[in-house]
């Protein structure tokens, strides 16, 4: 098969603003939401990561070839589980409900509880990835909008997550385990080192200014 290789190693956006660069340790936690949560989480099936799809070229000068349809395993690799939650953008339907806020409600409830507990007080966000087990490559944020916070529970060692300098090849590798961190990952490249154990990671941003999950008062208090 020859597939036209899809290039992930570029920033999505560029800021002036050089405070957009900044990575922020969030002193914030809440253990016994966070341990509801992680009890929540194991109860239910969380998919593994989609890698890509592959279309045939009928015309043009690639007819014959195949045109790799980009997945979230395609720019942040392939191990581990992972769903979104809130607002998401589904190709050739714009902006909309995630299928799995329907179908795990109580997940539903208990990550917004456990979010609204350890973003920063203020901070808001309409859009929710829950990752377990993910080795996540260098990669950039497509989708975001803004500033995102991630943080890590389980029962796991290592894991720590590589945030990268502007367009640099040095990065600091910060312990997410039940510490928050802030952070534009569409303007800074990420990846996660080695772990053993569970580790789920959650992250909680925005996809599209203005959306809301419905029924949900999505920010930090």
């Amino acid at each position: 098969m020859n597939d036209i290789v899809y290039s992930v190693r570029r920033p999505i956006r560029v800021s002036e603003n050089e405070a957009d660069y900044s990575v922020e340790r969030i002193d914030r936690e809440a253990p016994v939401l966070r341990d509801e949560l992680f009890t929540a989480l194991e109860k239910v099936y969380i998919p593994p990561i989609p890698y890509k799809n592959a279309k045939l070229i009928t015309e043009g000068k690639d007819a014959g070839k195949y045109k790799v349809v980009v997945e979230r395993g395609t720019v942040i690799g392939r191990i581990g589980n992972t769903m979104n939650m809130g607002v998401v953008l589904t190709r050739g339907r714009g902006y909309n409900s995630s299928k799995y806020a329907t179908k795990y409600p109580d997940v539903l409830k208990k990550v917004i509880a456990y979010g609204n507990a350890v973003v920063p007080i203020g901070f808001t966000y309409n859009a929710i990835t829950i990752n377990r087990n993910v080795q996540a490559k260098r990669h950039y944020d497509g989708a975001n909008k803004g500033k995102s916070i991630i943080v890590g529970f389980g029962p796991y060692d290592g894991g720590a997550l590589r945030v990268y300098g502007k367009q640099s090849e040095e990065y600091v590798a910060h312990d997410i385990h039940d510490r928050p961190l802030l952070f534009n990952g569409a303007l800074l490249e990420h990846e996660t080192e080695p772990f053993s154990g569970t580790r789920y990671t959650i992250i909680f941003y925005t996809q599209k200014p203005g959306l809301t999950i419905s029924g949900y008062e999505t920010i930090g208090q």
